[in-house]
C-alpha cells in the first residue's frame, strides 16, 4: 500500500457530485427541490437510495450532466462503483434500469484487503461484481471490455462515494464511522451534559447499529441516534426497548417517537425536549434526515479527519487515522474520464453531514468532495488497457 499525495474527488468529478437531497453540487443543473416534475417524481420528497424515484432522479440527473460538455451526447451504459453488495447492487440496479440502460457494477467488498492468496470474484446474472480487493478494478474494466462494454463518451461512471471513493470498504472506512460517531458523541454531551453515559451510549449504539435491527431503525442513522439520545437519557433501557422489539415484530420506529413523546411530555427534561420536538416535527414531515445537530457535528468531525495528518506519516497511520481517497478508484476514474465518460459521485451522506453552513464556509470550511485528503492504495494504471 503507497500514498500518492493528496487529492480531492473535485479533481476527478468537480462538482458533479449528488448528497442525499439529490441536489447536485453543479449549480448548472437543477436538483430534486427545483427539477421534481421533470424528473417524474410525485412530490418534492427525497427519496431514500432503495426507492425507485431515487433512481429516478439520479438517472435524470446523470443525462443532465452528459449534455453539459455534449449538448448533443447521450447515456448508453452505465458503471458503477460501490461497496456493498445489496445496497449498493440495488442502486446499480434501479439506476441502469431507470436509465434504460445497459451496465455493470463493481462491488469492492474489502474482504481481502489483507489476506494473501486468491481475491474473491463473482459476478452474477444482471452483471453485479463482488471482488475482494480494490485492485480488482482493473480486471474489472478488462472483464467488462471483452463482455462488449463502451467506456467511452457513451458512458456513465456512478460512484458510491463513502466506503468507496473514500474510505476504502476493508482497508479505511472504520474511520468514517469514527467520525459519525465522535460527532454523534459531541451532540449527546450538548444535549445530556454531565448526564451523559457514554458506557450506556457506546452499548445502544453498537446493538442497534446492526443489519437485525435495521426494519425497526429503517437504517437511518438519524433515527439510530436519536434513539440512542433517548436511551442515553434514561427515558428507557436498552434492554427495555429490545423486549419491546421482540415482543412486538411491528413495533415501529414512529411509535416510539410517540412513546417517547408522551414520556417528554412532562417537562422534566426540558433541553432534550425541545431536541425531541424539533426531530418529531421534521419526522411528521418527511425529512429524511431530522436530526439535524448531529449531522452538522458528523461533517466537522469528517472533515477534520480528511488530510490532516503530515505527508510523512507512515501510510499505515494514514488509514488508521485519515478518511483517504482510494487510488484505485480515482484512476479507473480518470481512466474513463479521459475516454470521454461523465463521472459522477453519489453519497447517501444529507448535506446537513456533507456542507459547510455559510458561516463554516466564511472560516475556510468546504463541502467533503473539495476537502484535500491523502490519496492511498496501488496504481493499476499500468495494467488498464
Amino acid at each position: 500500500m503507497n500514498l500518492f499525495g493528496t487529492a480531492t474527488l473535485a479533481d476527478l468529478a468537480g462538482d458533479l457530485v449528488v448528497y442525499r437531497n439529490l441536489n447536485i453540487q453543479d449549480k448548472r443543473i437543477p436538483g430534486l427541490r427545483d427539477a421534481w416534475m421533470e424528473m417524474d417524481l410525485p412530490s418534492r420528497r427525497i427519496p431514500r437510495k432503495h426507492e425507485e424515484n431515487y433512481a429516478r432522479a439520479a438517472a435524470w440527473l446523470v443525462m443532465r450532466a452528459r449534455k453539459l460538455d455534449q449538448p448533443q451526447g447521450t447515456v448508453k451504459e452505465l458503471l458503477f462503483l460501490g461497496d456493498t453488495a445489496l445496497a449498493d447492487g440495488d442502486a446499480f440496479r434501479h439506476l441502469r434500469r431507470q436509465g434504460r440502460w445497459n451496465g455493470w457494477a463493481f462491488v469492492g467488498s474489502g474482504a481481502d484487503e489483507n489476506r494473501p492468496g486468491a481475491s474473491t470474484w463473482e459476478q452474477d446474472k444482471d452483471n453485479v461484481i463482488i471482488a475482494g480487493r480494490w485492485q480488482d478494478l482493473a480486471r474489472w474494466v478488462h472483464t467488462i471490455l471483452e463482455q462488449g462494454a463502451f467506456c467511452d463518451e457513451r458512458t456513465a461512471l456512478v460512484i458510491d462515494m463513502d466506503k468507496t471513493a473514500i474510505g476504502a470498504r476493508g482497508r479505511n472506512s472504520h474511520v468514517i464511522d469514527e467520525a459519525r460517531l465522535a460527532g454523534l458523541r459531541v451532540t449527546m454531551i450538548e444535549m445530556l451534559g454531565d448526564k451523559f453515559n457514554q458506557i450506556i451510549f457506546e452499548e445502544a449504539y453498537r446493538e442497534l447499529n446492526q443489519p437485525s435491527h435495521h426494519r425497526f431503525t429503517a437504517d437511518n442513522q438519524d433515527y439510530l441516534a436519536y434513539v440512542c439520545l433517548i436511551i442515553s437519557a434514561g427515558v428507557i433501557s436498552l434492554r427495555g426497548l429490545l423486549e419491546c422489539i421482540a415482543d412486538a415484530p411491528n413495533y415501529g420506529f414512529m411509535q416510539f417517537v410517540r412513546w417517547a413523546d408522551t414520556r417528554l411530555a412532562g417537562g422534566a427534561q426540558p433541553e432534550l425536549a425541545d431536541m425531541h420536538f424539533s426531530f418529531y416535527k421534521r419526522l411528521e414531515a418527511d425529512d429524511p434526515t431530522p436530526f439535524k445537530t448531529f449531522r452538522r457535528r458528523e461533517y466537522l468531525a469528517t472533515a477534520a479527519r480528511m488530510g490532516n495528518l503530515p505527508d510523512t506519516t507512515s501510510v499505515s497511520d494514514l488509514l488508521a487515522r485519515e478518511i483517504c481517497l482510494t487510488r484505485e478508484v480515482m484512476e479507473v476514474g480518470a481512466w474513463l474520464k479521459q475516454r470521454g465518460a461523465v463521472v459522477m459521485v453519489l453519497s447517501d451522506k444529507p448535506d446537513e453531514a456533507s456542507l459547510p453552513t455559510p458561516e463554516q464556509a466564511q472560516e475556510g470550511y468546504r463541502p467533503l468532495h473539495r476537502v484535500k485528503a491523502h490519496v492511498v492504495g496501488e496504481t493499476i494504471a499500468g495494467q488498464l488497457p
